[in-house]
C-alpha cells in the first residue's frame, strides 16, 4: 500500500517572514552580507525559494525589516507603545553632512543619495 503523504503544516505569513529574518542574521554572519543571497537564505530557513517573494518583494526589504526589528527591539523590552517610539528620519530635504548618526558625521561616507 502506497504511503499517504501527510500535510505540511500552516504557517502564518508573520511567522515565515520571522523565520527567514532570523535565516537571513544566520547566513550574513556566516558569508557576509554581500554574499548573502536569497536562496542561501531560503534553505537556510528550509523553505523554498518562491516563499521568500510572498514574504519579503526583495532581499532589500528583507534587509529594511531586518534594520527595523532591531531598531525596535530595545523599545519592545522596556514596553514602550508605538506612539512613544522615535521613528528614523527618511526625509532626504533636512540631510546634510553635519547631522546625523556618527558614521553620517564621518569625511568620504555620504549620508545623501544624489539623484
Amino acid at each position: 500500500m502506497p504511503e499517504e503523504k501527510q500535510p505540511r503544516p500552516q504557517i502564518s505569513a508573520d511567522v515565515r517572514r520571522r523565520l527567514l529574518m532570523d535565516a537571513a542574521m544566520t547566513v550574513m554572519k556566516r558569508e557576509g552580507i554581500a554574499a548573502a543571497s536569497t536562496r542561501a537564505i531560503c534553505q537556510e530557513a528550509g523553505m523554498a525559494h518562491g516563499v521568500f517573494h510572498y514574504c519579503f518583494r526583495s532581499k532589500y526589504e528583507l534587509f529594511a525589516a531586518l534594520i527595523e526589528a532591531d531598531f525596535n527591539a530595545p523599545w519592545r523590552r522596556h514596553g514602550a507603545s508605538s506612539a512613544q517610539r522615535p521613528t528614523p528620519k527618511t526625509d532626504s530635504a533636512t540631510c546634510s553632512p553635519n547631522t546625523g548618526p556618527a558614521w553620517r558625521r564621518t569625511p568620504g561616507i555620504s549620508s545623501c543619495s544624489q539623484s
